[in-house]
């Protein structure tokens, strides 16, 4: 799997968890790209976290269930 694919993933799961809303992925996703125009690849928790969106807990637990989604695939 594809490093962005992974990172609309994450974004997937922490909003079917309840963890962010749509406008909150929105901003995120915006930032990340004008960073990237400028050089600079973070990942999506990283931005979450930074503006406490997201706790630390929460990204460990959606990164676990990105994991298993992302075994699965793999086995299919």
């Amino acid at each position: 799997m594809e490093k962005k694919d992974k990172e609309l993933l994450f974004g997937k799961i922490a909003l079917k968890l309840g963890y962010i809303n749509e406008k909150d992925i929105k901003s995120v996703l915006e930032d990340q790209a004008i960073d990237e125009e400028l050089g600079q690849q973070k990942p999506i928790g990283a931005y979450l976290f930074e503006t406490g969106k997201l706790s630390r807990e929460q990204i460990k637990n959606i990164l676990a269930f990105q994991k298993k989604v992302i075994e699965k695939k793999q086995k299919l």
